[in-house]
This record gives C-alpha cells, sequence and structure tokens, in this order.
C-alpha cells in the first residue's frame, strides 16, 4: 500500500479568542487537494503550545470538505453548508496540561475528487481565549 503525507500546516498559531460570542469562524488551510488516486485519507492534528480555551463548549476543529472547484467555474464562491465535514478532529476546552498533544481521525476518500483544509474556531455564550499552536498533516493511502 502506497501513499504520501501532504503537511497542510506548520505549527501556527489559530487564534479564534475575538470571535463573537456564540459564534464560530471558519478558515481554509489548503484547497483543491486531488484524492483522486488514493482510497484512504486521515487527519493528524497536533497542538504545540499556546494552548488556551477558556470556556466549556469551546472548541477548536480541524476536518476536510470536498471542494467543489471546477475549471467550467473558477471563480465560483461555492457553498458548502449541506456539505458534511470529514474526518474531523477537536480540540477540546479541557486539555489542562497534556501538550504537546496529537489526534487524529480518518475517512475512505475512495468518492472524493478534490478535498479542502478547514479549520473551525467555536466560541460559546461567554467570549473568552479559543487559540492554541496546531500544526495539521494529511495522510493519503492507495489500495
Amino acid at each position: 500500500m502506497s501513499g504520501r503525507i501532504f503537511r497542510v500546516s506548520p505549527p501556527t498559531l489559530m487564534d479564534f479568542s475575538n470571535v463573537k460570542a456564540s459564534s464560530t469562524q471558519e478558515l481554509i488551510l489548503a484547497s483543491r487537494i486531488d484524492v483522486t488516486p488514493y482510497n484512504y485519507a486521515g487527519l493528524g492534528v497536533r497542538v504545540h503550545g499556546d494552548y488556551s480555551i477558556a470556556q466549556s463548549g469551546a472548541k477548536i476543529e480541524v476536518f476536510a470538505r470536498p471542494d467543489a472547484f471546477t475549471t467550467d467555474d473558477p471563480g465560483a464562491d461555492w457553498d458548502y453548508s449541506q456539505v458534511s465535514d470529514l474526518g474531523t478532529v477537536t480540540i477540546p476546552y479541557n486539555l489542562g496540561n497534556i501538550v504537546p498533544f496529537f489526534d487524529g481521525s480518518g475517512w475512505d476518500c475512495s468518492y472524493n475528487g478534490l478535498i479542502h483544509i478547514v479549520v473551525r474556531g467555536t466560541q460559546v455564550a461567554t467570549q473568552g481565549a479559543v487559540q492554541a499552536i496546531l500544526s495539521v498533516d494529511l495522510v493519503l493511502k492507495e489500495g
């Protein structure tokens, strides 16, 4: 079984502390990743430091989504609200002193053509710190 590791993001501060209370913000880390030759994909997410998630329910999530890019309409801003997230890794509020921290999640990608990788920060009703230095890898396997 052959495959490859795709570095999505080196250690980078992901800071969602200024997102309004009871809101989320999504940032696309990578897009138009061709997974057609692969049957399995997995995300590996590391928390390197600067971790602070102050409120229960607040979180940072990293996940993949099918990417609708097409050369027929390259400038389109596609609506992904009805598309399911793939391989979600959640960084919870209660890690405490368990940093560095690693988690991963995988999925069958044999039906995907292109994907993009997203990080989402969620604030709860009381706004507080939601940040961590994260790195993200995408593991792709054939067969």
